[in-house]
């Protein structure tokens, strides 16, 4: 993952979201004293560093893998290989059961509480730059 400040994170899941640059680069900074014109330039500018329009692949990737890897699959998968139905060491076994029980979150420690408002702010119980890359796509995709 590539390692993004919390605005450019933003700008990125915004536009993951389906919103066009100018509108997610609105979305994530503070443009009120700046013009459509210079937000343009500013959004243009962003949506081509190679970090966010890595992180916006990833982002893509992400919740393609959602989609066409539906959770109940996933999860099946997951508890064969922690029964042993598929073939596999100890260690595999227990990273298994881990990740089922984070998706699940079948653990207090790993819940959270993770809203995406129409006011264009990101809450979480959270700081947006220690998201998962799992929650994020979940917040792109309009998960809860």
């Amino acid at each position: 993952m590539a390692t993004l400040t919390a605005k450019q994170e933003s700008f990125a899941l915004a536009t993951v979201k389906g919103y066009p640059p100018l509108e997610a680069y609105k979305f994530a900074y503070n443009t009120e004293n700046m013009s459509d014109a210079a937000c343009s330039v500013e959004a243009s500018r962003l949506f081509q560093n190679p970090m966010v329009a890595l992180r916006i692949d990833e982002l893509r990737e992400l919740i393609a893998l959602k989609t066409l890897f539906p959770l109940t699959e996933r999860l099946t998968i997951l508890r064969d290989i922690a029964h042993g139905t598929i073939e596999s060491r100890a260690s595999e076994k227990t990273g298994a059961i881990k990740v089922a029980t984070e998706i699940i979150g079948d653990s207090a420690a790993i819940r959270k509480t993770i809203e995406l408002e129409h006011s264009g702010h990101i809450e979480t119980t959270k700081p947006i730059e220690q998201l998962t890359d799992d929650e994020l796509a979940n917040i792109a995709s309009g998960g809860s």
